[in-house]
């Protein structure tokens, strides 16, 4: 491929970033299989979540209708899927008391 005008490095990269699309493309279309099934999915649960607002009384229903924006609390943990490792923390917390003496060192 060679474009009038252009050097042979900028003709090269967008011959690579072409063959990469197209990979990307052939990568990706089993995954556009999928998604109409996830929308789907996640179409009902919208469903389900409007007909269980509708089944609240009205003073509730408005409450409910407010997004609720407030942040998660940063003196919390998120939740996970796995229980909490013992003793992890307390190692995470020695090494970063380890890495702010050697930051106050230099």
């Amino acid at each position: 491929m060679r474009m009038k005008d252009f050097d042979s490095k900028w003709c090269d990269w967008v011959q690579k970033y072409i063959e990469k699309v197209s990979v990307g493309i052939r990568i990706c279309w089993p995954y556009s299989l999928l998604e109409p099934k996830r929308m789907a999915s996640g179409m009902a649960h919208f469903e389900k979540k409007k007909e269980a607002i509708a089944a609240l009384p009205e003073r509730l229903q408005a409450a409910a209708l407010i997004p609720d924006m407030t942040p998660f609390p940063a003196n919390r943990y998120m939740a996970t899927l796995t229980p909490p490792i013992e003793g992890y923390i307390e190692k995470v917390r020695d090494a970063a008391k380890k890495y702010s003496v050697k930051e106050k060192l230099r």
